[in-house]
């Protein structure tokens, strides 16, 4: 989609404080077109942590939050989120690709953890 790859330009053009809302606002939007079109059966997608947050997290409204929450959103309170994290998992930070360690993140009441060990 010749969409996309515009879209692609635009969130690189927006500061670092407003690249993930311009990218997960514009994921959105390009997920409500192809649903619209498409829209028949279940939806199933592999994010990354933070897409996955169904509320506003960081100052950011995040793909999932936009979907459950946003108005026009054909999904509005359908989404189901399930984040995992592995055992001496790392991250990359946005911008300046920093490694960090996400092992240890931190629940907010309402997330129940669940921990699969590796047998």
């Amino acid at each position: 989609m010749v969409e996309n790859i515009i879209n692609r330009y635009i969130a690189y053009s927006v500061s670092d404080k407003l690249w993930n809302s311009t990218r997960d606002r514009m994921m959105y939007e390009n997920f409500v077109k192809i649903f619209e079109k498409y829209h028949k059966g279940k939806y199933y997608g592999q994010w990354g942590l933070n897409h996955a947050f169904q509320g506003r997290q960081g100052g950011v409204d995040w793909f999932a939050a936009l979907l459950d929450q946003e108005q026009d959103s054909p999904l509005k309170g359908k989404i189901l989120s399930i984040v995992y994290l592995y055992q001496d998992c790392k991250a990359i930070t946005n911008g300046k690709y920093k490694v960090y360690s996400c092992n240890s993140y931190q629940l907010r009441p309402g997330i129940r953890p669940h921990l699969v060990r590796e047998t």
